[in-house]
């Protein structure tokens, strides 16, 4: 079953453009990974983000995605805003701009 359902989603997206949906997936004994592998025949660009508690158990949830439609990355002093345009720039507080975006 899909978060939110179908009609709160036609609603929330007419107001927003864009809503996020969720949807809870049995696991059958398949791993994030796997379902992360999975995701790669869809897109080249795929993310996955999980709730780790150490590095011997998975967490209690985890995000997959693909094909996202702004990206963020902040690496060795340098912030990279990706959403169809290529913007780099030198960042000494990447968390102060990324709070300007949110």
């Amino acid at each position: 079953m899909y978060r939110p359902d179908i009609e709160t989603a036609k609603a929330l997206a007419g107001e927003y453009g864009a809503i996020p949906v969720g949807m809870a997936i049995p696991t059958a004994g398949r791993t994030p990974a796997d379902a992360f592998r999975a995701l790669k025949n869809l897109s080249r660009h795929c993310f996955i983000l999980e709730s780790a508690e150490d590095a011997k158990r998975h967490g209690r949830y985890t995000f997959l995605g693909y094909d996202p439609g702004l990206e963020i990355t902040c690496e060795n002093g340098e912030m990279r805003i990706r959403n169809g345009a290529d913007f780099r720039f030198a960042a000494r507080d990447c968390a102060a701009h990324i709070q300007k975006i949110l």
